[in-house]
C-alpha cells in the first residue's frame, strides 16, 4: 500500500515468508522484531524464505515487539506484523487498541 518503501518494520519473524515478501518491494532496510532467539538458526529449514534472514538488508533484533516499538525513535515507511494467535501465551499485547495506535 505504500508506494515506495525504504524503511520496513516487520514484527515477529516465524518462518520468514513474510519477510521475504516484503524484500519483493525492494526496500532499503528491513528490521525485524522477533522475541525467540532460534529464529534465526531455524530459518534456513523452511525453503520457502529462500534464506531471506541472510539478505543484507534484513537486520533482526531479538526482542518483544511492543516493547521495542515503545523504546525506539526510529520511523518506519511500513510496519507489518504477523503474530501469532491471541490464545497464545505472551502476545495479548501485540492484539491491543495501545499497540496499534503506538
Amino acid at each position: 500500500m505504500h508506494p515506495n518503501p525504504k524503511e520496513v518494520l516487520h514484527i515477529c519473524y516465524g518462518s520468514g515468508n513474510s519477510v521475504k515478501a516484503l524484500t519483493r518491494h525492494d526496500p532499503e532496510r528491513i528490521d525485524v522484531v522477533e522475541l525467540s532467539p532460534h529464529v534465526e538458526e531455524a530459518s534456513d529449514y523452511f525453503w520457502t524464505n529462500e534464506r531471506v534472514i541472510h539478505d543484507p538488508r534484513v537486520n533482526l533484533i531479538v526482542e518483544d515487539g511492543r516493547n521495542f516499538l515503545l523504546g525506539t525513535d526510529r520511523m518506519y515507511d511500513v510496519i507489518s506484523l504477523e503474530p501469532p494467535n491471541i490464545y497464545t501465551a505472551g502476545v495479548v499485547n501485540l492484539y491491543s487498541q495501545e499497540f496499534y495506535e503506538a
